[in-house]
């Protein structure tokens, strides 16, 4: 089931708020939910990002879940890095997240964390109306379960955080001057805090939304969005830079240069550090790989004889097994999450956390007395393009088929997952093409921009030519 103001997935449902992501079909899924759950702990943790719809839609989701005797933690504004953190902390099986941190204000997306096949689009409500008849009655709000309910979860997060961290040692030799955009996004309630507890200088902006009450920037934190960030850090002569988008599950660093940095090149930054590191003989290290994985991830492990490990199976098989080896303490782990290839820390957090980045970057640039420039100078360099061409969602199936016999054709060595792409040449070059709802996204990485660019663009016309034969 998709329509143009409502998508329902697997495990996610978004759409435009006021005409079809409405209260009768949000509480339903919440109770479908909440009964799954009925034989997975019976307890939820929520959380959202500053939308002003993410509160309507959160007190219908504890509505829905108390329906059915579900116990609720509730987060409010909470960034996405944290609320996983909490609920793999305080071992809760139901997660839920308010947030589509990439839409306009008016659309809203519900994630819901799940480890089997259970939810599935138009099977919604009647799967709930055949397993809540023995469930009628109308429960309570109960909080004294709750096992949330005597913490403060920003400041729980933080203090485990800085764990990980020598801070005063940091705090005695930080001279750092540091501008913080977190887009008045969740990011506001954790980056400012953790950067002041590391010795920073901060300095805020977009903190809070605009006299229309509305973002003070485009929610996205790329350069062509940040250029108030950009100028106040030239300004102010500051040192480095750090941009959240809504949900603060993504960061941009902006170095001393002004150029801004993705998570993949920052986090290649601190894999280097870790494997440099006086403490890195006595540890084993290994890197899970999906499908969007940087080829400097590649290029580090070659640098420094690190096992590589490679799923193409989605995230299902590559969290088993890092779980495994995480049991073994002689391992560090580092990972990929998801088709955006954003990377992880799994000795700290099981998903991609900006903040554990941005203050182990911080440790770095304390540490070693340089600019932040310098440092990514000395990294494998790889350029990056992308193209994004619109289709109609009928068409994917046989588009998808269309481009992987024509690549196979032309001798390329595709691998296939579902309707995404990947093919390129060991560790010089690679294409993905993956689909996001009415869009095909081309995305390409390449050791020269020049090539980045040819490679996107030749597969980009040749989707264009097979659309144009459908």
């Amino acid at each position: 089931m998709e329509k143009k103001d409502l998508i329902l997935k697997l495990n996610e449902i978004k759409g435009n708020i006021g005409t079809k992501l409405n209260p009768s079909i949000i509480k339903d899924i919440a109770s479908i939910y909440g009964l799954w759950l009925r034989n997975h702990g019976n307890q939820a943790i929520i959380g959202r990002d500053t939308r002003p719809s993410g509160d309507l839609i959160q007190n219908v989701i504890i509505e829905g879940l108390h329906s059915v005797g579900c116990k609720v933690n509730n987060l409010g504004i909470c960034p996405t890095p944290i609320v996983f953190y909490l609920k793999n902390k305080f071992e809760i099986k139901g997660g839920i997240l308010i947030s589509d941190s990439n839409k306009p204000i008016n659309w809203n997306k519900i994630k819901l964390d799940i480890d089997e096949d259970y939810l599935y689009t138009i099977e919604l409500k009647e799967e709930y109306r055949n397993q809540n008849k023995e469930y009628s009655k109308h429960y309570d709000y109960i909080q004294k379960n709750q096992i949330l309910q005597n913490i403060n979860p920003i400041s729980t997060y933080i203090d485990d955080l800085l764990n990980n961290f020598n801070v005063e040692r940091i705090q005695s030799q930080n001279k750092l001057r540091v501008i913080v955009d977190p887009g008045a996004g969740a990011g506001k309630i954790a980056t400012p805090n953790i950067l002041e507890r590391l010795g920073c200088e901060v300095l805020v902006i977009n903190k809070q939304f605009d006299k229309n009450n509305e973002y003070p920037r485009e929610l996205k934190p790329i350069k062509e969005n940040l250029k108030d960030s950009i100028l106040a850090l030239w300004k102010g002569n500051l040192d480095i830079g750090f941009a959240h988008d809504c949900d603060a599950n993504k960061v941009t660093v902006i170095g001393d240069d002004f150029e801004c940095y993705s998570e993949d090149v920052i986090s290649a930054l601190i894999i280097d550090n870790y494997l440099t590191s006086k403490n890195a003989s006595e540890k084993n290290f290994i890197f899970f790989l999906n499908l969007a994985s940087s080829l400097r991830f590649e290029h580090l492990a070659e640098r420094y004889n690190i096992q590589v490990l490679k799923s193409y199976n989605e995230n299902q098989y590559m969290e088993q097994n890092m779980e495994k080896i995480l049991n073994e303490k002689e391992y560090i782990v580092f990972g990929s999450e998801g088709l955006c290839g954003g990377p992880i820390f799994p000795n700290f957090n099981k998903v991609k956390d900006g903040f554990f980045i941005t203050a182990k970057l911080i440790e770095i640039l304390v540490d070693s007395e340089k600019k932040l420039s310098t440092l990514i100078s000395k990294l494998p360099k790889f350029y990056s393009y992308q193209e994004k061409i619109p289709i109609i969602k009928q068409q994917l199936e046989s588009l998808i088929k269309g481009v992987y016999e024509e690549l196979s054709k032309e001798g390329e060595t595709v691998n296939k997952v579902g309707n995404i792409l990947r093919f390129g040449h060991n560790k010089d070059w690679f294409v993905l093409i993956y689909p996001s709802n009415y869009y095909i996204k081309v995305y390409s990485e390449a050791k020269r921009d020049s090539l980045a660019r040819l490679y996107c663009e030749t597969a980009t016309e040749l989707i264009k030519m097979i659309i144009s034969r459908t």
